[in-house]
């Protein structure tokens, strides 16, 4: 199976990184977007392409949570040789961002 067939098939993708590792960044996490729609009383869920990226960096151990990355935009981010250089070319000042309080 590769990266995209398994990404297809999973909600949440977890990479807790070595803390002595030298990317600024510690931790990410990707979940996708659910749809949930009713239909003759049966909830359906139909997950999109997209997701929420969780990014924790290195520096203030804070969390920032990045709307609706596409799918195909975490899949290289995860097969980039660096997850700072590529984050702050194709993610940061690109996706709406929560900072955690």
């Amino acid at each position: 199976m590769n990266m995209e067939d398994f990404l297809n098939k999973v909600r949440v993708v977890i990479f807790d990184l070595e803390p002595n590792a030298s990317s600024s960044i510690i931790k990410f996490i990707w979940k996708r977007n659910i749809t949930k729609t009713e239909k003759s009383g049966e909830i359906i869920e139909t997950p999109e392409k997209e997701g929420t990226l969780e990014i924790t960096f290195k520096t203030n151990n804070k969390c920032y949570q990045y709307k609706n990355v596409p799918l195909a935009m975490f899949e290289k981010f995860v097969c980039s040789e660096s997850y700072g250089k590529f984050f702050c070319k194709n993610i940061l000042n690109k996706y709406e961002v929560i900072k955690e309080q």
